[in-house]
């Protein structure tokens, strides 16, 4: 079996486990293409060019890091971040929950 996941408009609208010759067989009325991958997951984005996944921009202020490949805030990740660490993007920075 193999992982692969349909592309539409460069979203991942679907994710399956198949086997390869399974996938031509298979009825699907969904608009889209199937990619062999094992990265990638439902709402993210797809880059054909640079072959990547990303997820949508999270906040306004974010920009691209087209050199990471991901959205990076306004103000740098905290050194002592952890999972009660949140972006606060009506202030402009980062708060602990």
């Amino acid at each position: 079996m193999s992982r692969h996941i349909k592309i539409n408009q460069e979203m991942v609208v679907d994710c399956i486990m198949i086997e390869p010759d399974d996938l031509s067989s298979r009825v699907d009325t969904m608009p889209g293409e199937w990619i062999e991958s094992d990265v990638g997951g439902i709402g993210q984005h797809y880059d054909a060019e640079g072959d990547y996944f990303y997820y949508p921009k999270p906040y306004a202020s974010w920009t691209w890091d087209s050199t990471k490949k991901n959205w990076q805030p306004p103000v740098a990740f905290p050194s002592d971040m952890d999972d009660s660490t949140v972006w606060n993007e009506s202030k402009g920075e980062w708060e602990t929950e």
